[in-house]
């Protein structure tokens, strides 16, 4: 498949999702399917589904609906080139977008190669409807190979890109020790996107991969950095940390260094860090090569670390839960992506093998947890998901969104459907939590 035509599927998804922002604040809570996950009888009773029937075999013998997502806009920038990854990442507030270009070349005459830049798109800038380019975002301190839009994030008039590549700032003392660059509008001028901060971790070390993931919510944004090594003396290779950033901090406008976040259990290679996101008080980080626990019993299965605001004492950023997923085997890449909205968070474990017996070998799957399940501030899993039409190798999982009660899965090894006629073309699930508790799905291709 070629660059262009990923990154209009890739935007297709994005924009199709604004449709799903209709169907969101529906009644009821999550079914338990999970062996051994505690439940209650709210719970329990919320849907009868037969042992051993999967959720979307219920949905499709006793609902029978099919939700469709129509195409919005498939978009492209401006000054398109081969190479550019336009598409590589994106993420949405409101009524706009951004995509991540992380080997766009320095703007026109391509003059820092793999630099990297995002695009900022707007609803209705150009017509009704229309999705308007409204601003491309270079670094200020642009050199070649930094990746700038490697990981994007927003949150209303407030932009994060990640650059993994960055080497440490001027003179390029740690190579690939990775950074992230926060853009507000207004800054320079009305509706002007400016610079506002230069992020590098405190303890920046060469190789950290500062900036692979980026998530923000309101004043508070988050940066994993999974290649990270356990802190002073680097005690574990790639065990990863993730880092708390806040608005204000050390000054007006200034976004300061909070905390420093690693997993209680850390271990060499757990790759903490790899995917994080955040809402309100809550953030998510996922390790997915985390491997199950004391003792290591099941190599790369993942996890997922939830992190409370105030645990602990008054800012401090406690540790509130490790998520695994009930059916945790190795090599599940459980916590490659992960996203919360409020009281829910997904997980996606790309190399799941389609459930018991493993059928469908890297088939994937996604996980959903839910405050209060099992028990008051318990994370309790909620619904384990799998493509409708899941196939051996289709990574389902790789890449997750939430917004209230609906959730995207990405597949970007999907083959196009039945007869697989577009190899690795991709594709996204869309499952929306109905009125009987059960999340019902939708393909976007």
């Amino acid at each position: 498949m070629s660059v262009k035509n990923l990154n209009g599927f890739i935007l297709t998804i994005f924009l199709s999702i604004l449709l799903a922002s209709s169907l969101l604040n529906q009644d009821g809570v999550y079914p338990t399917y999970a062996a051994g996950i505690p439940q209650t009888s709210q719970w329990a009773a919320a849907a009868q589904v037969p042992a051993g029937l999967k959720i979307a075999e219920w949905t499709r013998d006793h609902e029978q609906l099919e939700m469709v997502y129509p195409e919005s806009a498939s978009l492209r920038s401006s000054d398109s080139q081969v190479d550019d990854n336009f598409g590589w990442s994106v993420a949405i507030s409101g009524d706009v977008l951004v995509v991540g270009a992380p080997y766009e070349d320095g703007g026109f005459g391509n003059p820092v190669p793999d630099s990297g830049a995002a695009y900022i798109f707007e609803r209705d800038f150009g017509g009704t409807d229309n999705w308007g380019e409204v601003a491309i975002l270079y670094a200020s301190d642009a050199q070649p190979g930094d990746s700038l839009g490697w990981s994007v994030a927003i949150s209303a008039d407030t932009i994060v890109l990640g650059a993994i590549y960055e080497a440490g700032g001027p003179g390029d003392p740690l190579l690939f020790a990775g950074a992230a660059y926060v853009f507000e509008r207004n800054l320079g001028g009305p509706n002007n996107w400016g610079e506002a901060a230069f992020l590098h971790a405190s303890d920046a070390q060469v190789s950290d991969w500062f900036g692979t993931s980026v998530s923000i919510s309101e004043d508070t944004l988050v940066v994993g950095a999974f290649a990270e090594d356990g802190g002073p003396g680097n005690p574990l290779s790639d065990a990863g940390a993730a880092y708390v950033y806040e608005r204000d901090l050390g000054g007006e406008n200034n976004w300061g260094e909070a905390v420093i976040l690693h997993a209680s259990d850390t271990q060499s290679y757990d790759w903490f860090g790899r995917s994080v996101a955040i809402s309100l008080d809550t953030i998510g980080v996922g390790a997915n090569g985390e491997d199950g626990g004391l003792g290591n019993p099941l190599e790369d299965s993942g996890a997922a670390y939830v992190f409370s605001r105030d645990l602990g004492g008054v800012d401090n950023w406690g540790e509130a839960a490790i998520l695994r997923a009930s059916d945790a085997q190795t090599m599940d890449s459980f916590g490659r992506s992960v996203t919360i909205s409020l009281d829910t968070i997904a997980v996606g474990a790309f190399g799941e093998d389609g459930g018991p017996g493993d059928p469908l070998p890297l088939s994937g799957a996604a996980y959903i947890f839910e405050r209060n399940v099992g028990g008051e501030n318990y994370w309790g899993e909620a619904a384990v998901l799998h493509a409708s039409d899941a196939q051996s190798n289709d990574w389902f999982g790789v890449s997750a969104g939430i917004s209230g009660e609906t959730v995207v899965v990405g597949a970007y090894a999907e083959d196009g459907g039945p007869g697989d006629p577009l190899f690795n073309s991709g594709a996204a699930y869309v499952s929306q939590r109905s009125s009987a508790t059960i999340y019902l799905p939708a393909v976007l291709k």
